[in-house]
């Protein structure tokens, strides 16, 4: 055989020979899961004793915060395997069913997907995702869905306006308001009887004056960053 051949078949070899044994590695089922320490416990299927304190990351040190772990459901599959020639530091190295994973950068910037819930976290920045629920928050501002509600900062202020709805009544209403002007400041009324100038016409025109209504301004009153429907 010529060289190139040769040296195919010794990487072949080598690459073999870097996989571990059968006698390293072992199916077996979850029975407990230690989310703050990355462990679990598994069960053999060989009907071999239980083996605690399996690690399900590179490191258990819990002062290490960075780093994946896969946080496997109670019950699911998992392939087993032991550190070097160790019988007793055992890991978790094929997981099945996962019942969360975690994405850690810092104490203050991670993430947690599952199938119910979705967290990131970075600082004063905090999102999390139900399928009921969302959440949106930076600081101390706080944006929500709840299923058919929209909220800024919780619910305790009431709605947004309606800024079509509010117009139109603020137009009724100053229609009445012109009629009543035209009223006060048009000619003289004179009161029943006497024919004196009306008393009530002569105190509501000397209370109103120099006091115009004033028009509805949509334009001073609204916002265009932030609109909304019906």
């Amino acid at each position: 055989m010529d060289d190139i051949t040769n040296e195919f078949i010794s990487s072949i070899r080598r690459i073999v020979e870097s996989i571990p044994g059968d006698s390293k590695n072992l199916r077996a089922k979850i029975i407990a899961v230690d989310e703050v320490h990355r462990t679990c416990e598994v069960e053999p299927l060989n009907g071999d004793a239980d083996i605690p304190d399996t690690r399900l990351t590179a490191s258990i040190d819990t002062e290490i915060v960075g780093g994946t772990v896969f946080i496997p459901k109670i019950g699911s599959s998992v392939i087993v395997s032991f550190l070097d020639t160790s019988d007793s530091e055992a890991y978790v190295s094929k997981f099945g069913e996962v019942a969360k994973i975690i994405f850690k950068f810092s104490d203050t910037a991670f993430v947690e997907l599952s199938e119910q819930e979705l967290i990131y976290q970075n600082q004063e920045t905090e999102v999390t995702f139900t399928p009921s629920e969302q959440s949106f928050k930076v600081g101390e501002v706080l944006f929500e869905i709840k299923q058919d509600k929209l909220l800024l900062n919780g619910e305790t202020g009431g709605g947004l306006l309606n800024i079509s709805e509010l117009k139109a009544a603020w137009n009724q209403n100053k229609a009445i308001l012109d009629a009543l002007l035209q009223v006060i400041g048009g000619a003289p009324i004179n009161e029943p009887g006497n024919g004196a100038p009306s008393a009530l016409q002569i105190t509501l025109k000397a209370a109103l004056a120099g006091k115009q209504p004033v028009a509805f301004n949509e334009g001073k009153l609204t916002s265009k960053k932030v609109m909304h429907g019906k």
